[in-house]
């Protein structure tokens, strides 16, 4: 019985290992998210206002919510000082139009700020982005 329920997790493990499947290419150690080689179809490319802003968010990250972090969480104490330096920086209402105040910032450029928040504490983070969860 537990041999059969690993099947499927085999299967993946055998699908993650092949480097072909049929005659398409699944992973040959490339980063797919650098720089396109094709020059027609998607580009998922970052422009350098995109990349700027997520380097920002990553800074901010690193700089002022990592240090702290630890702290806000065994007291359980809001992060105002953060949410403030959040908010004159621009990391904050990334989602409401810019009509109402916000950055008017579509999903992707949210989710990378997001992402980089998170890395250092997703409490906070959630706090940060409060406003959008509703």
């Amino acid at each position: 019985m537990a041999a059969r329920s690993l099947l499927p997790l085999r299967r993946f493990n055998r699908l993650l290992t092949n480097t072909h499947v049929g005659a398409v290419p699944i992973f040959q150690g490339k980063c797919y998210g650098t720089k396109s080689e094709n020059t027609s179809g998607y580009s998922f490319d970052m422009s350098e206002e995109l990349r700027a802003l997520r380097d920002m968010a990553r800074k901010f990250s690193r700089e002022e919510i990592l240090p702290v972090a630890a702290e806000h969480d065994r007291t359980g104490e809001y992060p105002w000082e953060i949410i403030k330096k959040a908010h004159g920086l621009g990391l904050l209402n990334t989602h409401v139009p810019e009509e109402y105040g916000g950055l008017g910032l579509g999903s992707t450029e949210s989710c990378l700020i997001t992402e980089e928040i998170a890395y250092s504490c997703t409490g906070i983070q959630t706090a940060m982005e409060g406003n959008g969860l509703a």
